[in-house]
């Protein structure tokens, strides 16, 4: 096996950055969709509009959203999106896990929902969030979905 050539690995430093800037913009709701890839640079997008609600599309287990519960936010919603059942079977069981540890003093996200989706099926059910994050989505699509996936929602 191939030694790692990021330390920390590049998905923790992109998690971390995530939960960093959610912080920074006081976001109070977030949206996470499925884990794909294209374009290295596109890898983390923010889709900014009020900064009260986010949706992040690509969430796959559920890594940003298990990291977004060890640390304090503004966020009162997270909300994952994956085409994966498999990826969001092993998402809702890690943060069933940590919400079930947590009391309603330890964290303020009352409220985590899982959709079982494709990024590319119009759902009205994620329209309305101030910021979107998309994990490695835009590396397994093409270049003309991945600007009208970016664009659709500003």
């Amino acid at each position: 096996m191939e030694k790692a050539l990021f330390s920390p690995p590049l998905s923790k430093q992109r998690v971390e950055f995530v939960v960093r800037h959610i912080n920074e913009l006081h976001v109070t709701t977030l949206v996470i969709s499925p884990p794909n890839s294209l374009v290295h640079l596109w890898k983390i997008l923010f889709f900014i509009a009020k900064m009260h609600f986010q949706v992040d599309f690509g969430c796959g287990s559920g890594s940003l959203l298990d990291s977004l519960l060890e640390h304090p936010t503004t966020l009162e919603k997270l909300v994952g999106v994956d085409i994966s059942r498999k990826g969001l079977t092993r998402a809702a069981k890690s943060l069933h896990q940590k919400l079930s540890k947590k009391s309603t003093t330890q964290t303020n996200v009352p409220t985590d929902v899982l959709y079982d989706r494709s990024i590319t099926d119009y759902d009205s059910r994620l329209y309305g969030f101030d910021i979107g994050t998309c994990l490695e989505v835009t590396d397994l699509t093409s270049w003309t979905f991945s600007i009208v996936f970016l664009f659709g929602f500003s």
